[in-house]
């Protein structure tokens, strides 16, 4: 699984989760009841920087339900640059996507074959350890401003 953020215009940021090749059938079973019963909770997304990963978790304090995706590789200058430009952003979405001929395209949920996409209300970033080197991060230790 590896973190995709876009900038789209006229919508609210991006936030997806891209299952590449093989994965993409994890893609239409994981957390399928987010779009399937429960697409109009509200949600908030809290990056976890550690010192060896990116995990994200969706909340929904409506249904007090967590949903975890851990170990995300992602490309740090895009996550800094994307969080630079969204920090007065007010609303936001998530989705999980496939890449087909070089084009990312939402996956459908099984067994409803709904689009994997929500809205979210807010987002916020802890780093819960003291990161090596891999890149600097722009925040203070567990902050959750930016």
């Amino acid at each position: 699984m590896r973190l995709v953020l876009k900038l789209p215009q006229n919508k609210p940021p991006f936030i997806g989760i891209l299952f590449e090749n093989e994965e993409t059938i994890r893609g239409e079973k994981l957390h399928t009841e987010i779009v399937e019963r429960y697409p109009h909770c509200t949600y908030e997304i809290v990056f976890e920087h550690t010192r060896t990963a990116l995990n994200l978790r969706l909340l929904c304090q409506e249904r007090v339900m967590v949903y975890f995706y851990n170990h995300l590789g992602f490309d740090a200058e895009n996550l800094k640059s994307w969080l630079y430009f969204t920090r007065e952003a007010q609303a936001f979405t998530f989705g999980h996507i496939e890449r087909v001929f070089d084009k990312d395209k939402l996956i459908l949920s099984l067994p409803l074959r709904k689009k994997f996409f929500v809205n979210v209300k807010s987002v916020k970033f802890i780093v819960a350890e003291v990161p090596d080197s891999e890149w600097e991060v722009p925040f203070r230790k567990n902050s959750s401003k930016w």
